[in-house]
């Protein structure tokens, strides 16, 4: 093998190992939540973590409609689709946990943990997007919503 066909071939090796992410790095990213017309004035964010087969996320909400009952419970869906634009069904329920903490040392907040059983790729890379509603006696509303890019 000639120099430079030996200079390719690490450059390539070079190349390679430099785009592979490092060993046990987790691809994350956050999104913003845009309130729905009940929850006017609030705002959240949504972060994705890798966990092999399957997504983290914890949601971040300011606070929900002074008409949602308390304890805060809250449902999550990731539907096909953009906001304004869901798939009637949801793709995914997330709603093994539906109560709400309130967020330490804030006057309102909230958090919720979920565990999406779909790798983070596909979500990523399917047109989707993750609501959060209420539901009834809370008049069953979308409180936020953000697409899943």
């Amino acid at each position: 093998m000639n120099a430079f066909a030996r200079l390719a071939m690490i450059v390539v090796a070079v190349a390679l190992y430099g785009c592979a992410p490092p060993p046990g790095a987790r691809d994350e990213f956050n999104i913003r939540l845009t309130a729905g017309p009940r929850n006017a004035g609030q705002i959240g964010e949504a972060s994705f973590a890798s966990q092999g087969d399957a997504t983290s996320i914890v949601l971040t909400l300011s606070g929900v409609s002074a008409q949602v009952s308390q304890p805060v419970h809250l449902y999550t869906y990731i539907h096909q689709g953009t906001c304004g634009n869901l798939s009637p069904k949801p793709a995914y329920s997330l709603n093994d946990v539906v109560l709400a903490r309130a967020m330490s040392g804030a006057s309102s907040g909230f958090t919720l943990d979920k565990l999406a059983p779909v790798p983070l790729q596909k979500l990523r890379s399917g047109g989707y997007a993750i609501v959060v509603r209420t539901q009834a006696p809370d008049f069953d509303a979308e409180m936020f919503c953000g697409n899943v890019r």
